[in-house]
């Protein structure tokens, strides 16, 4: 189980991540359960990203931000 310290560290990381390689090193060594769990948030962004772009590629509104 990955603690919620950990958890957020995590989250901390993958938030600064950008396209230059080493802002991705802390990747490496990560255990099982945390690749998942960052696998997943990767999973989810590029969904989201996907679906941005095609609405804008048709035309349709985008969600007002809460």
């Amino acid at each position: 189980m990955i603690s919620p310290e950990r958890e957020a560290a995590l989250r901390d990381n993958w938030n600064n991540e950008t396209n230059e390689p080493w802002t991705e090193e802390w990747r490496e060594g990560l255990t099982d359960e945390e690749c998942k769990l960052v696998e997943s948030w990767d999973e989810t962004f590029d969904e989201a990203y996907e679906n941005v772009m095609r609405k804008i590629k048709f035309g349709e509104s985008l969600p007002e931000k809460p």
